[in-house]
């Protein structure tokens, strides 16, 4: 019998794979619909290059040594360039083979992380020097699908929700993730705790450039407490809203001993 996983949130491999593969269902489902043209909100990036890049982070979790931190980039802006070299291998190859292509792999990241054998809490290097558990590296999957979901939804002016269970399963990948993204230029600290519905309390401590990611030590204040939908929270640590928009969509400051210190969060984070 496998092991529970509580840290964040509590799944189990089962619950990642069906999460995934609605997420995919999803995806492709809009793509398809919308065509290969398509610009997604705030990128470049076509609907047809969106898939070339969801191809290449699949393909990672299969075509390279996963315990190994060849292929992976030092900080936030070398990963960028690792997208764009990889995304450019691609060019020429049509919409439709892509699809096709996709499909095929992400069978291929099923039979190498089968939920019956995998271990959600083994942990393997990560880009920016961090390390991910391999429920955050299955919900980063989720994550591609449909956070790229999103900008090209906005832009096609579709509909896109993300379900609450979704947004926290990312998030419990995101909060791993997260100190890779520390701005290393910014000056002063902040103690920040995460209060979201259906997840455990969390820790997220900047200094001087460099981020703690973790759960709280018994009766550890913070300078502020932040409550929001999951969802909300999603789309603003992945910058896809603003401070302003996050607040009307239910992001709150609930406590906290210093709770004016909330308008420093953007600072202290790179840009994903």
């Amino acid at each position: 019998m496998q092991q529970a996983y509580e840290r964040f949130v509590t799944t189990d491999a089962h619950e990642l794979w069906r999460r995934i593969d609605a997420a995919q269902e999803r995806f492709v489902s809009l793509v398809r619909s919308v065509g290969p043209g398509v610009a997604g909100a705030g990128t470049t990036w076509s609907s047809r290059d969106v898939v070339a890049h969801i191809l290449t982070v699949a393909e990672r979790y299969t075509n390279r040594d996963v315990t190994s931190t060849d292929g992976l980039g030092a900080t936030p802006r070398e990963v960028d360039v690792i997208n764009d070299r990889e995304l450019r291998a691609l060019d020429g190859v049509g919409f439709e083979e892509l699809l096709t292509r996709l499909e095929a792999q992400m069978g291929r990241v099923r039979s190498a992380f089968a939920p019956e054998q995998l271990d959600l809490h083994v942990r393997f290097p990560f880009h920016g020097g961090v390390t991910v558990d391999a429920a955050g590296g299955m919900s980063n999957i989720v994550g591609e699908f449909l956070i790229h979901g999103y900008d090209l939804a906005n832009a096609a002016g579709r509909p896109w929700p993300i379900a609450a269970r979704d947004a926290l399963l990312i998030i419990n990948g995101v909060v791993q993730l997260l100190p890779a993204y520390a701005e290393p230029t910014a000056a002063g600290s902040l103690d920040l705790m995460w209060r979201l519905p259906g997840a455990s309390d969390w820790m997220l401590a900047f200094d001087n450039g460099k981020a703690d990611s973790r759960p709280p030590d018994a009766g550890e204040r913070a300078d502020a407490i932040l409550s929001a939908p999951p969802e909300t929270l999603l789309l603003f640590l992945y910058q896809r809203i603003g401070q302003v928009a996050a607040i009307r969509r239910g992001l709150r400051v609930v406590g906290g001993r210093r709770p004016w210190r909330i308008t420093r969060l953007q600072k202290f984070l790179q840009k994903p």
